[in-house]
């Protein structure tokens, strides 16, 4: 079903949006990208595996850690000499960067936990079918869309960003805290609507850290930056789910069998395991600083008469 979406929007970009730039060679650093995807490949594995498939004194185990931390510590060697790293280690100087990569660690994480496990409850608690229950998610993707409009509306109207994340991170928060009490009891509209505060805490943060993020770093690095602060969201989507599913697996063993019941038993755990992420999310947010948003983009005679300027029609 995405596809069609996809390609409509391929059709729109490229066919209004026309924006100069000049040819610049580049030197792509292959070696570097290769560290960064063997040691996330190595991490996330250990991490969803690690406790339950593997021991986590296993050899395998210590053969996962170390296939991540050798190449971790060669990539950041790799960037420190390397003439177009694939992440500059130069961002890293900027608190602002720090604070939002951090956020959307956060937000991905917590986005993630409900996408994946609020309809686990749906499913084995509420009762409804596999394809009820993702559609039943549509109110938290369409929270996350609301809130990432509204406060880019408001964004653009006064010009500060800063209280957003933090309003968001204390929205996501509260949908965890409410996510934690569903029981047996619980009625499935009820439960809907509180994976609608936590995607609307979702929209609040992840699209205002971004647009600090972007209006922080100098403009050679937009894209990069922009780029890493997308992989540290994947990142969190990734390890999340890993962790609590860990959390709800460790809540149903040797419980057999597995009734409604025991998976209403079960399920609040992991809601209540994500809240501490979703309070050092409102910390990290606090850290937050607040800078005057750019006017213009940098699109100017002045930046791109070093270089012929090419603009497709």
């Amino acid at each position: 079903m995405g596809l069609p979406i996809a390609l409509v929007a391929l059709a729109i970009v490229s066919t209004t949006l026309h924006l100069p730039y000049r040819r610049i060679p580049h030197a792509i650093d292959f070696a570097g990208a290769a560290l960064l995807t063997g040691a996330l490949t190595s991490g996330v594995v250990l991490i969803s595996a690690g406790g339950e498939d593997l021991g986590w004194a296993s050899p395998a185990s210590f053969a996962l850690g170390a296939s991540a931390l050798v190449p971790g510590v060669l990539f950041v060697a790799r960037q420190r000499r390397a003439p177009e790293p694939v992440v500059p280690l130069r961002l890293f100087a900027d608190r602002v960067v720090r604070v939002v990569l951090a956020l959307n660690l956060t937000s991905g994480i917590l986005l993630f936990c409900g996408i994946f496990f609020l309809p686990v409850f749906l499913q084995e608690v509420a009762g409804v079918s596999p394809l009820v229950s993702g559609l039943l998610l549509a109110p938290t993707m369409f929270g996350a869309a609301f809130g990432t409009l509204v406060a880019g509306h408001r964004v653009e109207r006064v010009g500060r960003y800063r209280h957003w994340p933090i309003a968001g991170s204390v929205l996501m928060t509260i949908g965890m805290l409410l996510l934690a009490t569903l029981g047996v009891s619980t009625p499935a509209a009820l439960a809907i609507a509180y994976g609608g505060v936590l995607g609307l805490g979702v929209g609040f943060v992840m699209q205002t850290s971004l647009l600090a993020l972007q209006n922080s770093v100098e403009h050679r690095d937009l894209g990069i930056a922009t780029s890493t602060a997308l992989l540290f969201r994947i990142l969190g989507g990734a390890i999340g789910p890993s962790v609590f599913g860990a959390v709800l697996n460790a809540g149903l063993a040797d419980r057999v069998p597995r009734t409604t019941a025991v998976f209403a038993d079960a399920l609040p755990a992991v809601f209540l395991t994500a809240v501490p992420v979703g309070l050092l999310s409102i910390v990290v947010a606090l850290r937050l600083q607040e800078r005057p948003l750019r006017e213009h983009a940098h699109f100017g005679p002045d930046t791109l008469a070093a270089a012929p300027v090419v603009v497709e029609d």
